[in-house]
This record gives structure tokens, sequence and C-alpha cells, in this order.
């Protein structure tokens, strides 16, 4: 054996490899054992190193990739390639290669950058052993060629290649364990099961990708365990099971980071992202691209970057916005083409020809679909060829050739099937059902929408975590609404057959299905048996969600950085606090021990629900039509009405007119506000009139003078039908569930019939005024009669939950005392109730406490530099505005002037300074349209009218009243609040339609010393209580509304204190007026406490006098407030 380090010359033919290396100006450097070199690199660069070798010396080198993707070459002596390699591991981890020379000399190594464009970073190459071989080496050498060869092969991505490059994984695995290598078995393990997600085969990948994890936790590499679980993820996800690939890829994301692997992050974001995306949650979706964009820019990864504009892409799509999707999609096209990456460019080329199908650009869209078909046939990707061989089906459909469709989506079919999706699988049976309704086929079309619906439910249960639950469903409820309008098709064609009851149960089965649920494992108990590590985990985070406030209390949030970190940060502990919840269902033993609800079939609501003197009026709204069923205790009708746009519209026309006394413009005058005011309640009696008729007209005939309760979606939920005029009943009287069509003519008919009478008659005058500011009230119309006028109205998400709620109640002890009011607190240091200022001699309200000495105002008049922000804020511009510098002047003002409870508190609120709030709050603040500058909370002085007169119903000691200061978290989250039937809230209630759960109650924001307390009572929060209380009131602004989920309702307050144990909720629908609030409530309470009324009575009471009373008789002061939850 020759000395590899004498002087002897070796003949070395550098071949093209010189001539590469002189192009890029490179040394070749001599590399020897035991002393590694770093270097940095960047795109188009490559390095060599001389080794010199004896005649059958073992040697294995390692590259350790810090930021840069590599491949590794080396040659012998000869110029020879003897092996090149290169693993999928990306720009972090080693790359290995072993020689064993089979002459002397100088081999050499090359060290090329993968990316052409690649940012310079660094990497190390090292001699790792260098002796003489041993039987084991040359097994080594063999694995290492046979990996290196499926590389090889994988890069070519056909779909023949990867089937080969299995084959050459499969060779390495023994060879690996006869070595007894585990880094490099786990990294062909997690390969194997890579090719397999490509091919469409997750379950096969599975196998392999279990035991690769497995092997990367017993070597503790982070790096690799978070590429395998990136792996295991993708695998759930191309079969559907969502929920299960959030958590692989959530569990990557934190691995990854520890490793330092930036391209592994943005890929993994993307993952996440892609994941929300599919559930559904389109702005969560769409924060994780984001991230996942800037992380790729960073590190100049041109795929990460295509993955994250394709996942934007697709959110702008999801939420109609085809040009912006589009956009994107232009933006990675090229990326994904300079790479040479098929399987991304297909993908897009796909996305690219749905938007243009949707826009009615046929054969453009066929042309895309058509490119991106071919290229997921020539990589093997099954998973992706059904989802276009899908969308294809659909297109054909669209232009009404049937066969065509069929044929595509027989195949798409078969497809997902094979690789295990059944989403994919369910949305196929749903096209292919469509197909089948339109060729007449509605017995078939059933048959295969039912199989489509058994899919969607099983992968909905397999969804632990509620929110994701109820976002995935949304995403998946046109399966229903075409179920329903499919049956009630049926139920024309065969009246006595009972379609009709079929599609009002399929109703119950689309809505509210995460409320029935929650509220069947509120008393369980959950948490008993669950792992204690995950439930300190659980309250940790709680604790973060309200102390981030704190930590950012004196931080300028109006600073884009600092609002951006913010926002960020609440966005991690968000999706962590329901990560952790869904893992304390799937690990809780009463959880798994609970029998799901099922939602009710039309008999048991009639045994269930209803009574002799309650209608049920359950709607259903479709893109094609809506419909409407009447249910009594002994009977079901239905009705055919518009579609969904129609009543929207109508329904939306409707609120805008009831709440054009809370809409701002800037700089309108009180003369134009009055005027705009005037033409609003002008317009309402005919709106409302053609809305009444549209969806009251059906039944009115079945009115009479029943109970209502109403199941509503859609624009519907934020309309009070108790404002609506009583029908009229000729259109429909005597009609039953034979013949929707009919009905339907009639009813619109009728309705305008009815609109052309309204038309000529006018609904009320402009009565004069002495006062110039004051908005005066109109006079109704003779003739027009409210439907509370008539009847008690309950609102209700579905039938089903009514019969839950009752369960849940039925056992439950009542609660000892009468009624708790929480009412006016304390929401800043300024405020003159705070210690400073009683001790000036002040009561709680700002008066002097001598007797018959003056009022005192609040602080401050408004100044010159308020003027703008005045200008852009108020309802009524600074002209024209009458002019009154003191709380008092205001609160004198206010009961006249028409002002929102909201707004005149505003106007309080300019008065003083007030204190800054913390990020979260003053989000909230920003979405209640408490302000539109520097958010702020301001005080409601007439809820303390409004406690005084609830109170004064009750006899001494039967209740609490708990105002100021004493108004706080404390007081409700004290275990004594069980003790009241009735718990009242009268002061701000604060939506967060972005994030529900941090939607919540403003209580004491400052203690008597004037130090800042965390006041606000989030729903999270509120879902924690325990309550016994038969009435919960929230009688603040819009605090019966919420994030509207399809399928789920309007997700707010009114739910969370549901599942804490109220039987009902009082809640509003717009900006309530704070004078008329009070005089409401003390009626109501007058009703339920002196006259011994039902709640469902007692508001309806309440209503009326308030309508028969000329000062509040516009619907605007009485109409807000509806009732939700149980009617006995």
């Amino acid at each position: 054996m020759q000395d590899p380090a004498s002087n002897e010359p070796m003949d070395f033919n550098l071949g093209s490899l010189v001539l590469s290396l002189e192009s890029n100006k490179q040394d070749i450097r001599e590399l020897k054992p035991g002393a590694p070199i770093e270097r940095e690199m960047e795109g188009g660069q490559s390095h060599a190193y001389q080794i010199a070798l004896a005649a059958g010396q073992y040697m294995h080198v390692v590259v350790d990739q810090r930021g840069i993707d590599v491949v590794v070459i080396v040659f012998g002596p000869d110029g020879q390639q003897l092996i090149e390699m290169d693993s999928p591991n990306g720009t972090q981890g080693p790359e290995e290669v072993s020689v064993i020379a089979e002459i002397s000399g100088y081999y050499l190594l090359e060290v090329r950058a993968l990316d052409q464009e690649a940012v310079a970073r660094h990497y190390e190459v090292r001699i790792e052993e260098l002796r003489e071989p041993v039987p084991q080496d040359k097994i080594r050498i063999t694995a290492e060629k046979a990996f290196a060869e499926g590389q090889r092969l994988r890069i070519q991505g056909t779909a023949e290649s990867l089937r080969r490059t299995i084959e050459k994984y499969e060779e390495a695995v023994p060879l690996w364990r006869a070595v007894g290598d585990q880094r490099g078995e786990a990294h062909t393990l997690s390969n194997i099961g890579l090719v397999y997600n490509w091919l469409g085969e997750p379950q096969t990948a599975l196998d392999y990708l279990s035991q690769a994890l497995q092997l990367r936790r017993t070597m503790k590499d982070h790096h690799g365990e978070a590429a395998t679980l990136n792996n295991i993820g993708m695998a759930y996800w191309l079969m559907g099971e969502l929920q299960k690939a959030l958590d692989y890829y959530s569990q990557a994301l934190p691995l990854g980071r520890v490793a330092g692997n930036r391209f592994g992050e943005a890929t993994t974001l993307y993952n996440i992202g892609s994941s929300y995306a599919s559930l559904g949650e389109c702005h969560k979706a769409l924060d994780f691209f984001d991230q996942a964009l800037r992380v790729s820019q960073v590190v100049k990864g041109r795929i990460e970057e295509a993955c994250a504009l394709t996942g934007i892409g697709r959110v702008y799509d999801a939420v109609g916005e085809p040009q912006r999707a589009l956009d994107c999609y232009n933006q990675a096209l090229p990326l994904r083409r300079a790479v040479g990456d098929h399987y991304g460019e297909a993908k897009i080329l796909h996305y690219i020809g749905v938007i243009y199908d949707d826009l009615g650009e046929k054969q453009k869209a066929l042309n895309y679909l058509g490119q991106a078909l071919r290229l997921r046939r020539i990589v093997g990707d099954r998973w992706g060829e059904a989802q276009t061989l899908h969308s294809i089906g659909r297109l054909y459909a669209s232009l009404n050739k049937e066969q065509k469709a069929l044929e595509y989506y027989e195949q798409a079919l078969s497809l997902w099937q094979a690789v295990g999706n059944r989403i994919g699988e369910a949305e196929t049976l749903h096209g292919i059902a469509r197909v089948e309704r339109s060729l007449g086929k509605l017995t078939e079309a059933r048959a295969q929408v039912e199989t489509a619906l058994d899919l969607i439910e099983s992968v909905r249960t397999k969804i632990i975590s509620q929110d994701l639950r109820a976002s995935f469903f949304a995403t998946n409820r046109t399966h229903y609404e075409f179920y329903i309008d499919l049956l009630m098709q049926l139920h024309q064609r065969h009246p006595w057959d009972g379609f009709d009851a079929a599609a009002l149960q399929a109703s119950e089965r689309a809505r509210a299905r995460s409320l029935l649920e929650t509220l069947t494992e509120a008393h369980a108990d959950i948490r008993q048996g669950v792992d204690s590590v995950l439930l300190e985990r659980e309250r940790t985070l709680q604790q973060q969600l309200n102390a981030r406030a704190q930590r950012h209390k004196y931080l300028a949030a109006d600073e884009p950085t600092i609002e951006s970190a913010a926002k960020d940060e609440l966005e991690v502990l968000l999706t962590e606090y329901q990560e952790v919840q869904a893992q304390i269902r799937a690990g809780s033993p009463r959880y798994a021990a609970l029998t799901q609800p099922q939602p009710l079939i039309v008999t048991e609501i009639q045994q269930q629900v209803l009574d002799e003197n309650t209608l049920l009026l359950e709607y259903a709204l479709g893109e094609e039509r809506s419909y409407l069923w009447a249910v009594t205790p002994t009977s079901i009708a239905s009705f055919e009405l518009p579609k969904r746009a129609e009543i929207d519209a109508a329904a939306r026309r409707v609120y805008d007119l009831l709440a054009a006394r809370n809409k701002r413009v800037k700089f309108e005058t009180l003369e134009e506000k009055q005027a705009r005011v005037a033409r609003a309640d002008a317009e309402y009696p005919e709106a409302a009139a053609a809305l009444s008729q549209m969806v009251l007209g059906p039944v009115a005939w079945q009115l009479g003078k029943k109970r209502l309760l109403i199941v509503s979606e859609g624009a519907l939920q934020y309309v009070p039908f108790g404002a609506l005029p009583v029908p009229n009943g000729d259109a429909a009287k005597g009609r039953h569930g034979d013949a929707a069509t009919e009905r339907r003519g009639d009813t619109v008919t009728q309705g305008r019939r009815q609109q052309e009478r309204l038309a000529t008659l006018p609904f009320h005058h402009v009565a004069a005024s002495s006062n110039p500011y004051v908005a005066t009230s109109p006079c109704p119309r003779v003739d027009f009669v409210p439907l509370v006028a008539k009847h008690e109205i309950m609102s209700l998400p579905s039938a089903s939950v009514l019969a839950v709620l009752r369960q849940e109640l039925a056992e439950r002890p009542p609660a000892t005392e009468a009624v708790a009011v929480l009412a006016d607190p304390v929401f800043d240091s300024e405020d003159p109730r705070v210690t400073v200022t009683s001790l000036m001699g002040k009561d709680p309200i700002g008066r002097s406490s001598a007797s018959g000495s003056k009022r005192t105002p609040m602080t401050r008049t408004v100044d010159s530099s308020r003027i703008s922000d005045f200008q852009t804020s108020s309802p009524v511009g600074w002209h024209g505005q009458p002019n009154l510098s003191t709380a008092q002047e205001w609160a004198e003002y206010m009961p006249l002037s028409g002002m929102s409870r909201d707004y005149f508190a505003e106007q309080l609120r300019t008065l003083s300074p007030l204190h800054p709030l913390t990020p979260d709050l003053e989000r909230s603040v920003r979405e209640s349209g408490l302000a539109d500058d520097k958010p702020s909370i301001p005080r409601l002085p007439f809820t303390r009218e409004e406690a005084e007169g609830i109170m004064a119903h009750l006899s001494q000691g039967r209740g609490l009243k708990a105002l100021d200061f004493s108004a706080n978290r404390a007081m409700v989250t004290d275990a004594k609040l069980n003790q009241y039937r009735i718990v009242h809230f009268a002061t701000h209630g604060l939506l967060n339609s972005q994030h529900p759960e941090l939607s919540g109650i403003v209580l004491s924001l400052v203690d008597e010393q004037g130090q800042p307390q965390d006041g606000f009572l989030r729903a999270h929060e509120i879902y924690n209580l325990n309550l016994s209380a038969d009435l919960v009131v929230l009688s603040g602004c819009r605090t019966g509304l919420g994030k509207e989920v399809k399928g789920e309702g309007l997700v707010g307050l009114t739910r969370g204190f549901m599942y804490a144990g109220a039987a009902r909720v009082v809640v509003s629908l717009w900006d309530v007026h704070d004078a008329a609030t009070a005089k409401l409530m003390k009626r109501f309470y007058q009703g339920m406490l002196a006259d011994g009324l039902r709640p469902a009575a007692a508001l309806r009471a309440a209503q009326v006098a308030m309508w028969r009373e000329r000062r509040w008789e516009a619907p605007y002061y009485w109409a807000g407030f509806q009732l939700q939850g149980e009617w006995r």
C-alpha cells in the first residue's frame, strides 16, 4: 500500500471539474483528518477539497449544512465520479459520503450549492473517519450508493422514477440496520414516507414515517424529528384528517425553530396555514401564510416562497377576491418553474383553472386544468390528479354536459377512495348528486349525497377542537343545503311521504352542532381524569391571555410595529389555548364516554320542545330557494321562500333602517341627521312589511296568538321579528305543505299588493319641536301593528339546542336568591368616584354631598383640540351641535336626542382624559364601535338608574346590587353569584368578531385608589362560570351579536352564558338607547318580579308598553332586545 503522505506523484484527472472550479475562481484546499473546514457559500458556487488516500483505505466525510442546501460529489484520482449525495433535508443537517480507495492518490470532494440563487450561508466539511476498512464499511458504502441512486431517481420526478426511488430506498434500509446506522435508517424511512405521500398513498407513508419518528426521537435529532413530523402531518392532510395534520405540524414548528432550520420553519408555517384553510379558518390560514412568506423571503427560499404565495392565493379565492388570488398564483408559478418543481407547478395551474371556471371563462379554465392534469399524471400525484379531475367534472357540469361531467367525477371518485381522502370523496359524490338531480334522478342523487354527508360527519367527529369543528362544518355546509333542497323537491313530487319532515331533520343536523355538543359536555366535568400537566398548561394560558394586557399596558398601541407584535402574540396564545383544550378533550375519559348528542327528529321536536300554544318557525336559506317549516305538536307545514340573496337583502335593509340612528356620518349636521332618520322611519314600514310578507306571509294563517319560536339564519338573525308588522294572511290562508311553489307565487303577489298599498300611506310625520337639537319621535301609521303586539317571540339556535338545554337544567337545584345586578362600573382613574374625589366631598355621581349645594360637572369641557376628532366620530357634526360642556348638561340632553347608549357615553368621554386601554381590549372597543379615534371605555350613567329601578321591585335582602367599584370581575367569578336566579349586567358588552373568545363584558377597570385592574370578563372566562341562573340579562350594546359562522349562527356571549348554566339570555341586536333601555328594563322586571310573568311574557309586555308610548314608539327604542333559550 502506498503512503498517501509520500512525495510520490499521484495521477489525477480533474476533467470537467477543474474547468468548473476555474470558472468560479475557486482554489482546491486539502482536507485532513481532525481539521474541519467551515466556509461560506452562495448560489452558483462550488468548493473543492483534495484528500490523500492510500489504496484500500476507508474514508467517511460529513458536510454539515448550516443554512445552505449542497450536493456532495466524490471523484477518484482518475476523475471518475464515485458517488453523488444530496439528501432531501434542505438547508440543515448532514450530507454524508463514504469511500474505500481502490487506488492510492488524491481524491477530490466537491461541495456545490444546489440553488443557483441561494444567499450566502455556511457549511462545515470534515473527515469523520479515515482508517483501515472493516467488513461493515462495504455494507455502508452499498447503502449510501443505493440511497444516492434513489435520490437521483427522485429528482426526475415522474411516477415511474418515484416507484424506482422507493425500490432503491428499500434496498438501503436493511443495510443501514446491518451497520447500526440509525441516522441513515431514519433518513431513508422518512424519505420513503415522503415519496409515498407524493404518490398519493398516505396510509402506506405513515407506516414508514412512524418508524422514522421513533428513531429520530431516540437519537434526539430535533431537525430530523421536525421533518418527519411534517411528513406525518402531510399524510394525515392528504387523508383529510385535518385535526391530526394540524397536531403534527404544530409539534414540528417549535422543534424546527430549535434546530435553526428557517427553510423548514417556512414549510411548516405553510402546512399549518393549509390545514386552517381546509378547516375554513381563512383568517388564521392567512396569518400563517404571511409568516411563511416573510421567513421564505428572508432566507431566499424560492420553493418556500412559492408555497406561501400559493396559500395566500387560496385564501383570497376563498373570500371572493379572485384577482388578488391570480396575482399571487402568477408570482408563484415562475418560482416553481425556475427550480423544476412540477409537483408545485401543477398545483398552481389547477388553482388558476378553478378561478377562471368561477369567473365564467370556461375554455381558459379548461386549458389550465388540462395542463395541471397532465403534470400531475407525470409526477404520479394521485391526490392532485383526483382534485383536478373533480374540477374538470364540475366545469362540464356547469356547461350542462352531464355525461362528460360524470366521466370525470367517476375517475376522481375512484382516486379519492384509493388515496383514502374522505373529504375529496364527499365533494365528488356531491358533484355526482348534483348532476343526477339535473337529470331528474332525485332518488339516485339522494343516495349519493347521503353517502357524502356520512363521510363529512365521520371527518367532523375526528376534529376535537370545537372551534375547528365548527369552521370545518361551515365550510362543508353546502352539502346539507343541497340535501335539504333535494328532499323538498322530493316532497313536491311525493307530498305525503314525509320528505318535508326529513328535510326539517336535515336542517336541524345542519345548525348549531358545536353548541349542542358543548352544552352536553358542560356538566360532565370532562377535566376529571385528565393529565394534571395539561390542566396546568390550560390555566397558565388563561392567565397569559389575561395578563398580556398588563404587559402591553403602557405601550403605544397605535404604532404599527407594536400593534403587529401584540397581534402575533395574541394569535400564538389563542392557537395554543385551543390546541390544549382539544388535547384535554382527547385525553378525557369522561369526554370519551359522552354520547354525542343527536339532533332531534320531528316527533321529538313536537314532544320535547312545543306545546299547543307554541309554534316553531324554522328557516333554511339556500342558493336557489329557501324553505320555512311551521311545526306544532300535531302538524308540520313547509313552504318555499325566495333564495338566500333576496331574503338577506331584505333583512339587511330592515336592519339598516331600524338602526339608522346609530349610523355615523362625517360632518353630518343635526338637521341632516334628523332628515336622514326621518327618511329611514318613513321607509321602514314598507321594507318591514315586505320582509314580513316574504318570510311570515305563508304561515300567517297559522300564527293566531301563539308563542313563536324562531330558528333563523343568515341576515334574518339580525332582525327582531317582533318589530315586523303582522303579516297579511290572505295569500297563504288554508294552504299547507302540499304546493310550495304555488304558495311562493301567492306570497310574492300578496307582498306586492301590500307594498303598493303601503306606498300610498304615510307612516309618520315629523312633529314640531321648540328645541332645535331634539330629534323628534315619529308618529306611527295607524295600521302598523308589530308582531310582538300579538305574540311572545323567542329566538333559538336550533330546536335541538332547547331540548339539550332542558336536559342539562332538569336536575339542577333552583337558586335561592332573586336578582344580582352589576351596573355603572368605574372605567377610569379620572372618574369622580375614585377615592381622592370622594374624600373631597363628592358622591359617586359627581355631586356635592352638602345639602342644597350646586351640581358639580365632570372634570373638563370640550376643548378646541378635540373638534376634529369630534367631527369624525360623532353622528351629529360640530355644526349645529348644542353647546353642551358638562356631563350634567349632556345627561339632560341625551334622553331627547335619539342617541344610542354608547354614543352618549362617548360624548361624556370627551369631557375627561382616560387612561390608555390594553391592546386586546382596545381592539374590542374599536370593533364595538365605541370610538373611532383613540379608544377608551365611556361611562353609562343611565345604567345606575336602571339598577335602582330593578331593585325597587325587590324586598330588602332579596337581591344583590353591585355598583361602582363593586361591579368587578371578582364579584362575577365569586361562587356566590351561583345563588341568584337572575343576573343582570348593565355595562358595556364588547364584540371581537375576529376572536369571539375575546369578546366580553367590561367591569370596573380601576380600584378605589384609581389603580388599574383587569376588569374585562372575556368569553372564555364566562364559559368557566358556574351559574344557576334562570335568566341572564346583558343590557349593553350589540350583546347578541358575534362572529357569524355558517351553520352555527352568531357565536358570541350568549353561548358562553348558556354553557355556564343560564337557561335563557336577554341580549341586544344594535347600539341601544341608554334612557330607553333603562325604561324598558324597569318594565321588564316589573313584569317578572311584581306581576309574576314569565321572562318571555314580561319582555313582550315591556316592549308593547314602550311601543304604545309616542315618545318611544319607534322600534329602535324597544325592539333591540331579544330573548334566547328556554321559553317556559
